[in-house]
């Protein structure tokens, strides 16, 4: 096997999900085609079927533009901030378990 690049997880154990039993759809399934939707509706102040025709033309550079850019729209990312106020964010949030926060880093890390 070839070595593989990108993310990829191999099973450690057999997957024991009964024959026709259907995956779980997760939380993330549809967030592309919402964030897609969403920009084109804000930037482009389009509705109805301009919409739809506006993102079904330029669905490829939409994709590549969500793809890099959709982070700068989630709570957890918190721009151009050094590691110490990640570090007094973090520490200052109520939630005890699973709290990150993803940040650009500066030249001092």
């Amino acid at each position: 096997m070839e070595e593989a690049d990108g993310l990829i997880c191999l099973l450690k154990k057999p997957c024991n999900r009964p024959k026709g039993m259907e995956p779980k759809v997760g939380p993330f399934e549809d967030l592309k085609e919402q964030l897609i939707r969403e920009y084109v509706k804000q930037t482009w102040n389009l509705q109805g079927d301009a919409l739809e025709m506006a993102i079904i033309s330029q669905k490829p550079q939409l994709e590549k533009l969500i793809a890099t850019t959709a982070h700068e729209t989630m709570p957890w990312f918190h721009g151009m901030i050094s590691r110490e106020d990640a570090e007094r964010r973090l520490f200052k949030s109520p939630i005890t378990n699973g709290k990150f926060l993803i940040r650009e880093r500066g030249n001092n890390g």
